[in-house]
């Protein structure tokens, strides 16, 4: 008996600073492990980007579903614990998406001599040792991992070793390629439509690591999606956390770090004040150290990258959703298409391409279906959407649907008196959601310029803040916020040790 009043008068009291994902993971691995965790989330939904909500009868998933490391990997505990796949399946899609360049088309199949054919058969004469290269480099991320076991901040010498053994071509490719932007290694194609499909994928400004990860991930099998929404994988890890006694506080933003002797004593939110021997930090960085953290509290390592928005500039997305009326009975694809109208821009970003996806496997309340249109937006574009007044912000954004609604028709006549529109989210609501530059993306740390060992998941100014905000896998979206969530969790164990 008295051994358990001694554990539970030391049971250490958490506090988390967001529920997004990555927030929400950390939160449940502390609270398997003993402690008492508190989740503090701003908005009134948990999930931060990966939420959804209802709006004129139709589900607005602001997460595209694809999962990668599903099936078996690194993260594959992960999301075996939080719950990811409770109720829903994984949908194996015998294709990834379907790139249009004018009249022709790529088909990212899965099987990976077919998709070779494919691109070999389209290429011109000067391509076909180039393209030799980019199906090797593909074949070289096969054996580059998802996650480590470790954070790099706490990785030792051994460490690094075991981690080189077990992946040494692809952390080869890997180190030659991270300083390499899409824009530049798209350059090297002369065949217009090979050009314009590595172009399409992502952002032009990131690094081509991402792009050859996600592309070998799904030829290995390994990068699916799941037939339910983003709330119900929200609800799934929600139940989790309430089931281990873990306590979630909504509708409440922290405005104030109360700091004492290099520490956090207490954090003051808009309507109550929280006290914790730990706190952590699922903010995004930038956020936190504009508008919680005094410069002197700074670190030092991290700050100069962090606010390197020309070189490290941030990801967003400008996304408009449509309900497609029950009664359309032609049948879409589930590909997930990208598409380059000719004299296209949203506003200033680089990659012009449109992304049209179709959810057949969630239904909306009216039995309607939703198709959601993705362009990739940056940092200038951010700040274009910022800087207009409310009427023009308005204006441009039904301009821009509305010309999409005309490319979307052009690609599927038959849709015409079939959609209907229903929202439209801009990196200036995206921001104002979840206090990031698009969430998914997760700003800068894709990058061609970024040194991940710069960053660090714990703050060398204040001894009791963990940072769970810090993506360090290079595929971005779930598998970033999971694994951010995890370092941060394992974090609090190395100081509790140490100290």
């Amino acid at each position: 008996m008295y051994h358990i009043i001694v554990v539970i008068m030391d049971k250490k009291k958490i506090i988390v600073i967001g529920g997004g994902l990555s927030g929400l993971t950390a939160s449940y691995l502390l609270l398997k492990s003993g402690f008492d965790v508190t989740i503090i989330e701003k908005n009134a939904n948990l999930g931060g980007f990966c939420t959804t909500y209802l709006k004129n009868d139709a589900y607005i998933d602001t997460c595209i579903h694809y999962l990668v490391g599903c099936k078996k990997s690194e993260l594959t505990s992960l999301y075996n614990q939080l719950g990811f796949f409770d109720n829903n399946e994984i949908i194996h899609f015998p294709y990834f998406y379907r790139f249009h360049y004018f009249d022709k088309k790529i088909d990212i199949l899965r099987d990976f001599n077919s998709f070779k054919d494919e691109i070999n058969s389209l290429s011109l004469k000067e391509d076909k040792l180039k393209l030799k290269k980019f199906f090797k480099d593909i074949k070289a991320f096969y054996h580059f991992p998802i996650k480590t076991d470790k954070a790099m901040p706490r990785m030792n010498i051994l460490d690094y070793i075991n981690l080189l053994l077990k992946n040494f071509s692809g952390i080869k490719a890997y180190m030659k390629y991270k300083k390499v932007s899409i824009d530049e290694y798209a350059s090297r194609f002369k065949t217009p439509i090979i050009n314009n499909f590595i172009r399409s994928m992502m952002p032009n400004e990131v690094s081509i690591v991402p792009f050859l990860g996600l592309l070998s991930s799904f030829f290995k099998g390994n990068a699916d999606t799941i037939s339910v929404s983003s709330k119900e994988v929200i609800e799934n890890i929600k139940k989790r956390i309430l089931n281990l006694g873990g306590k979630i506080i909504l509708n409440e933003e922290i405005i104030k770090f109360n700091i004492a002797d290099n520490k956090i004593a207490s954090i003051k939110s808009n309507k109550n004040e929280y006290k914790g021997d730990y706190y952590i930090s699922a903010l995004p960085l930038t956020y936190l150290y504009s508008n919680l953290l005094k410069k002197e509290y700074h670190d030092e390592e991290i700050i100069q990258t962090l606010f390197d928005y020309k070189n490290n500039t941030p990801l967003s997305a400008f996304l408009v959703y449509y309900k497609i009326k029950p009664s359309y009975n032609s049948q879409l694809s589930d590909y997930f298409i990208k598409y380059i109208p000719e004299g296209f821009t949203c506003i200033t970003s680089t990659n012009k391409s449109i992304g049209f996806k179709y959810y057949s496997n969630i239904i909306n309340k009216d039995n309607s279906h939703t198709l959601v249109c993705i362009i990739d937006q940056n940092y200038d574009d951010y700040l274009k959407w910022k800087s207009m007044k409310e009427d023009e912000y308005n204006k441009t954004k039904i301009e821009i649907s509305n010309r999409i609604e005309k490319e979307l028709l052009s690609l599927i006549p038959d849709l015409k008196n079939n959609i209907e529109l229903v929202e439209v989210l801009t990196p200036k609501s995206l921001y104002e959601y979840t206090y990031n530059f698009g969430g998914c993306y997760m700003a800068n740390l894709m990058s061609k310029t970024t040194n991940k060992n710069d960053y660090k998941y714990s703050s060398s100014k204040i001894k009791n803040l963990i940072y769970s905000s810090i993506w360090m896998t290079n595929l971005g979206g779930i598998p970033s916020a999971l694994t951010s969530g995890e370092f941060a969790y394992k974090e609090l164990l190395y100081k509790l040790k140490k100290d």
